[in-house]
């Protein structure tokens, strides 16, 4: 017997970083992240007789549970159809869903971890993935990821191993473009930039008082400039634009580098033609920006395409996703939302199946229907999927889903970049490359806090990257 019941989450704990199928025509998108923890609890009486798979005993039945912070209806309705599906042929088990928004993850698995009540199977992104590895809170998965295709998993180059092991099950991966107004661009005869430069000029160009009153009608551009993770992504991707990253092969940290420099006085001249407020902005604020029209020039992942769909249609048809323009290499960011199974898990190839399962054939090309464009498949059967390329949204914003699922040539994380260098004008990862720092100073937003310095209160970006380094140092020092 199965009920719903809704869990108010609150713990006292500083979380340390903020980050979505069916086969609908029309996907549906987070309007807001939700607040609350939604738990599909399961109660099950143990039986007679039943199934003795997976080594249980008669009548035993398995518990396992998914978190996940995929907290839109059609991403959670997928999740469900799978349960019913794995469930309909795996008798004696049963799976848990526990739904939460993206902050609740990291002090939710870390209270469960103290507790000794981790889930079996949970959702994570890369840098936290590898500190639980380096943590022994999580198992590894070198079976699971041969089951799902080995090296031809799309994006594989990225995925990171601690002593020959992989601790992290890829579930999609995304990045960052820019959209463009082409209706603007027309109207104003500007050019779809190329460079940063252009890309500056055009931004002061379309910074727009459009019926003479003296107010700012239309912002040429946005960016982020609040103390979280995506205006880390936006100083990342500058700096590794120029060719540079800012952890080496060895994991030292050079943040007070020309190349960091350079970046945040980069996010300087754009905040120039942004809007008031940005010192507040993150990922959902500037996707609202654009949603209403009043910007020209917007970063954002391809999720930008089912929420305009879903809160401004009109806009979609003239929004164009291009590469994030650079005067040197070709980079942005490559996010990779990932599974991981706990070390606490009492059914761990149960779990293993389940997450397979979740990831095979159509389950999991409806999921990535959910958000096309977002969501970058990880498996050739899925990239490779009529299911997908025949759905009518795809097919009506081909153009710019194309762009997006391009991201992972050129894409890098904050994992990922140590040692990166440039092979054919774009940014590539070493394979031996993996960032053990990173995990020392995100929690303190660090690089953020630098571009606030620079871009809220005036300070020079040599300063700026100056304090940066200092504030890093302090950290990884007090920390080891």
């Amino acid at each position: 017997m199965k009920k719903i019941a809704i869990i108010l989450l609150v713990i006292a704990f500083i979380a340390t970083m903020a980050v979505t199928g069916t086969g609908c025509k029309e996907p549906e998108v987070i309007v807001e992240t939700v607040t609350e923890t939604v738990t599909e609890t399961v109660e099950v009486e143990k039986e007679a007789e039943g199934s003795t798979e997976y080594g249980l005993e008669s009548g035993e039945i398995a518990v396992i549970r998914f978190v996940t912070a995929e907290n839109n209806p059609a991403s959670v309705e997928v999740f469900n159809n799978v349960i019913k599906e794995f469930e309909a042929m795996h008798p004696s088990v049963k799976v848990q869903l526990e739904v939460m928004g993206i902050d609740q993850l990291v002090p939710y698995y870390a209270a469960n971890i103290a507790a000794g009540n981790a889930p079996d199977l949970g959702q994570t992104w890369d840098s936290i993935a590898i500190e639980y590895a380096t943590k022994d809170a999580t198992l590894p998965i070198n079976d699971v990821l041969e089951k799902m295709g080995g090296e031809d998993i799309i994006g594989s180059t990225s995925l990171k191993q601690l002593d020959g092991q992989n601790y992290y099950i890829p579930w999609s991966w995304g990045g960052d473009v820019l959209w463009c107004r082409t209706d603007l661009f027309e109207e104003y005869g500007v050019e779809i930039p190329e460079t940063f430069d252009e890309w500056l000029a055009a931004a002061e160009e379309l910074t727009l008082d459009t019926n003479d009153d003296g107010v700012t009608d239309i912002y040429g551009t946005i960016v982020p400039a609040g103390k979280n993770l995506f205006t880390e992504f936006v100083l990342q991707i500058f700096v590794w634009q120029q060719g540079e990253t800012i952890v080496d092969l060895d994991n030292n940290v050079h943040f007070d580098s020309p190349q960091v420099i350079e970046s945040i006085r980069k996010i300087g001249q754009l905040a120039e033609f942004s809007p008031p407020g940005i010192g507040e902005y993150s990922f959902y604020e500037c996707l609202d920006a654009y949603a209403t029209g009043k910007i020209a020039i917007g970063m954002y992942a391809g999720r930008m395409l089912a929420h305009l769909n879903a809160n401004n249609p009109d806009l979609l048809p003239v929004s164009k996703a291009i590469p994030i323009p650079t005067n040197d290499v070709k980079a942005t960011t490559l996010g990779n939302k990932n599974l991981v199974i706990f070390k606490d898990s009492k059914y761990p190839e149960i779990t293993k199946d389940f997450a397979l399962y979740l990831l095979s054939g159509d389950n999991y090309v409806n999921y990535l229907l959910t958000v096309p464009g977002l969501l970058i498949p990880v498996t050739k059967e899925a990239y490779e999927s009529d299911l997908f390329w025949e759905n009518e949204f795809v097919k009506d914003n081909l153009d710019n889903i194309e762009v997006c699922f391009g991201i992972p040539e050129y894409g890098l994380s904050s994992l990922i970049e140590p040692g990166a260098t440039v092979v054919d004008g774009k940014i590539k990862a070493d394979p031996n490359g993996i960032n053990l720092m990173y995990q020392y100073y995100e929690a303190q937003r660090i690089m953020a806090q630098a571009v606030q310095k620079h871009v809220i209160e005036g300070m020079s970006p040599e300063d700026a990257a100056k304090w940066g380094q200092a504030e890093i140092d302090r950290l990884v020092e007090a920390a080891q």
